[in-house]
């Protein structure tokens, strides 16, 4: 099967991750894929590394809809004949739309991965029309479809519910012990340890983390926190405003930053406890990792982080923005640290079978197969 992947972003964070890997797990399955990207962005460069095809197209800088863009993405679909667009990314949705309704030469089928929240009323005309020309909205959880019946004009046969995926081997097969792990990131092997992954941003909640840390340490409970991860392109210097709440907290010594890393499976070996703290996290694929690997989990309360953990049931959940209450529940889990340890070793293997990368390649294939 032809397909091709609608990705002009210049990040590299969380969704264009997922993108890239996805590009390659339908590659090796025997589809041809082709990526389209912006030039010099990274998900090209990786693309390019794993021998996936790109065509480069670059966005006008302009917000507005640039229909130079649009005939480019339209010349390069007839170009290789590829009928199966998947929209990669939240911002080329319009673009993509619109090259469906002019490419008059070649049918093109859409299908929007959604990896951002639709929370906000989008039943107008205008937004109505592009709804009507998607194809297959498939989407991660039951609360996200839940908001696009109440907030779109999407009809149920458009929208397809099936969890974002990974490369399952990859973390339930890791042979890192603990002390290897630990020296792969230079971490003192007699520390308690909890760890924290992703883009480096406000909405990630880092900050929070580090607030946790220090309420901790004035109850005499002495944990270690290892944040991990950039700032996206063009940050606006999150980076050193957490180090500079690290100083002022006193908790430099029990604060430890690392840039992002390749190493991601060693990272779940390395820690105690994986806390996800992001104010509005959509779905959470470092959640889903943090699952396979048998790492516990302390997730914030909102987003998709309640849905994945099951309501608790695979992790402890916080009150989001709640440096007192991340605190509580971190205290809970090293003081009972071996149950919470066994409780994730449940977890691990229910969720090696929930979220295969093979299911979801083989998900949307069927759904092309079938418009």
């Amino acid at each position: 099967m032809k397909i091709a992947m609608l990705c002009c972003s210049n990040a590299w964070g969380g969704l264009e991750i997922n993108i890239f890997k996805l590009c390659c797990w339908l590659q090796e399955r025997g589809n041809n894929v082709l990526l389209i990207a912006s030039e010099d962005s990274k998900i090209a460069q990786k693309a390019k590394e794993a021998n996936i095809r790109i065509e480069y197209l670059n966005l006008s800088k302009s917000k507005f809809l640039h229909f130079v863009s649009v005939f480019g993405l339209i010349k390069t679909l007839k170009k290789h004949q590829i009928h199966n667009l998947i929209i990669g990314h939240y911002r080329q949705y319009y673009l993509a739309v619109w090259a469906k309704s002019l490419g008059f030469t070649i049918k093109i089928k859409l299908l929007y991965l959604q990896q951002m929240r639709m929370n906000v009323n989008r039943k107008n005309p205008y937004h109505a029309y592009y709804f009507s020309r998607i194809d297959a909205w498939l989407t991660p959880l039951k609360y996200l479809k839940d908001e696009l019946i109440v907030n779109t004009t999407l009809k149920e046969g458009q929208i397809h519910l099936h969890p974002l995926c990974c490369d399952t081997k990859k973390f339930t097969n890791a042979n890192a012990i603990r002390s290897e792990a630990r020296k792969t990131f230079r971490l003192n092997e007699n520390i308690f340890l909890v760890g924290i992954a992703g883009r480096l941003d406000k909405e990630k909640g880092q900050k929070y983390l580090i607030e946790a840390i220090k309420l901790l340490k004035d109850r005499n409970i002495i944990i270690s926190a290892l944040i991990v991860g950039e700032e996206s392109v063009g940050g606006t210097g999150y980076l050193a405003e957490l180090k500079q709440t690290t100083s002022s907290l006193g908790v430099e010594n029990l604060i430890i930053f690392k840039p992002f890393t390749d190493e991601i499976a060693a990272f779940y070996k390395a820690i105690d406890i994986f806390a996800i703290c992001s104010t509005n996290e959509p779905f959470g694929m470092v959640t889903v990792e943090a699952m396979l690997s048998g790492t516990p989990i302390v997730g914030a309360e909102t987003g998709g982080t309640s849905e994945i953990l099951n309501g608790g049931q695979w992790g402890n959940l916080f009150e989001a923005k709640n440096a007192k209450s991340l605190a509580k529940q971190l205290e809970t889990m090293y003081l009972k640290y071996p149950e919470a340890v066994e409780k994730a070793a449940q977890f691990k293997e229910d969720a090696t079978s929930k979220y295969s990368h093979n299911t979801w390649c083989e998900r949307i294939e069927n759904i092309f197969n079938n418009l």
